[in-house]
């Protein structure tokens, strides 16, 4: 049994078969033989928890390395979290078996804590994550009224090109009128002036 666990086979197969011998034969071996017995079983199961913890870490590391990858920090916080308090209770429930009440009592207290400090750390993280959002609507709200206001500015411009353009077309058109009205006035003025003159050259050639 020992051979195997050392060499690394298949721990749990001969882990099972040395269980079953030492609960048939528990009277037929001697106290030496059946401790030894006892002792290979502790070793070969500490020994499959150890693979089993290896492979777990293994693949906790492969998760957090991932989440890293794809930029989700959060996540991995998370998970180290988690880990740390299992970590608390293992040790704990070891503590437990052992019959050691102080350390009971010290590791309850320690879990207590942490969870605390990570309920505290997410409810920040959560406030923060409220004042930014809160501050890009801010910022939304602030570029569309800007954009609004350019706007109406726009609007405003154009209707006062508009207008400016409707009065000096207005002031060109009586201008031109009222120009026009003159030079009429003075052919008018001038045609009687020469008529008049005329009437006057031939009262003259009478006498």
């Amino acid at each position: 049994m020992n051979e195997e666990t050392e060499n690394g086979g298949n721990i749990a197969e001969h882990l099972a078969r040395t269980e079953l011998m030492a609960a048939n034969n528990v009277r037929k071996l001697d106290k030496t033989t059946l401790n030894n017995l006892h002792q290979a079983i502790d070793k070969a199961r500490q020994k499959m928890q150890q693979l089993a913890d290896e492979a777990a870490n293994a693949r906790k590391e492969a998760e957090k390395e991932l989440l890293g990858a794809q930029g989700r920090d959060g996540d991995v916080q998370k998970l180290e979290q988690q880990e740390k308090l299992n970590a608390l209770k293992r040790k704990q429930a070891q503590a437990q078996k052992t019959g050691n009440r102080q350390a009971q009592d010290d590791y309850a207290a320690a879990i207590a804590a942490q969870q605390a400090a990570y309920q505290a750390q997410a409810e920040r993280e959560a406030e923060q994550e409220r004042e930014r959002q809160q501050q890009q609507r801010e910022a939304e709200q602030q570029r569309l009224q800007q954009q609004r206001q350019a706007e109406q500015q726009r609007q405003q411009q154009k209707t006062a090109i508009n207008t400016s353009s409707n009065v000096q077309i207005s002031m060109d058109t009586d201008d031109i009128v009222a120009q026009l009205a003159a030079r009429d006035e003075r052919v008018a003025q001038g045609a009687v002036d020469s008529l008049m003159q005329q009437l006057q050259q031939a009262i003259a050639a009478q006498r």
